[in-house]
């Protein structure tokens, strides 16, 4: 596979396909609050395909933790493997366009937004996806308390000569401190808004997420 484009981007996101992968993964995690996620293919003819939307069935999470790092690490509890490697001798797939999962908030304890950032482990199973699927897009959504808006940080590793200074955090940060190391690291991202009961990204989301390859 080429690396991804723009325009390859642009089309995987206008799909419906991936409206409705987008709109599930949203309303199951906010009712079960518990983490969901999809993966974007592309086909041997530079169409794509959405996966089947995977469920995390791990929702007896509790938030008593303060640190954004231990809810992370709680959240992360979707097993996406059998969509990101292929099954035959197990390394990672070679035609991802696009990786998607949820951050849910149980409890309502924390406001989505705090969550809105890739964990350590994301970012690991990023640069193991990017060594075959160069240029892919990995995306976090979190949704709000209302399920009306539902928040996506889009983010693509645009520079990969570029050391990856995260590495430094033994545990995640800060969403604003891990954001400005992933930028030192290489990585662009943008923020894009849903909207679960009108079923559309904002209207501006093509010029955002062109920002991710300039």
């Amino acid at each position: 596979m080429t690396e991804v484009s723009f325009d390859q981007l642009e089309t995987t996101v206008s799909t419906p396909e991936f409206y409705h992968a987008l709109h599930q993964v949203s309303d199951y995690t906010h009712s079960e609050e518990s983490e969901a996620g999809f993966v974007v293919y592309q086909n041997s003819d530079s169409t794509v395909s959405t996966s089947e939307v995977k469920l995390s069935e791990d929702n007896d999470v509790t938030y008593e933790q303060s640190s954004i790092s231990a809810m992370l690490d709680k959240v992360n509890a979707l097993d996406i493997n059998d969509l990101i490697y292929y099954y035959d001798d197990r390394k990672v797939r070679n035609d991802i366009v696009l990786a998607l999962h949820s951050h849910p908030t149980p409890n309502k304890s924390r406001h989505p937004k705090s969550l809105l950032m890739p964990s350590m482990q994301d970012l690991e199973i990023d640069e193991e996806i990017d060594e075959r699927s160069k240029g892919h897009v990995s995306t976090i959504l979190v949704v709000e308390n209302d399920l009306a808006m539902v928040s996506l940080l889009l983010y693509r590793r645009s520079k990969p000569n570029c050391p990856a200074m995260y590495q430094r955090f033994s545990e995640t940060p800060a969403r604003e401190v891990l954001l400005d190391s992933m930028k030192e690291s290489g990585y662009s991202y943008t923020e894009i808004s849903y909207n679960s009961k009108t079923n559309k990204l904002e209207k501006n989301f093509v010029s955002k997420i062109k920002q991710l390859f300039l």
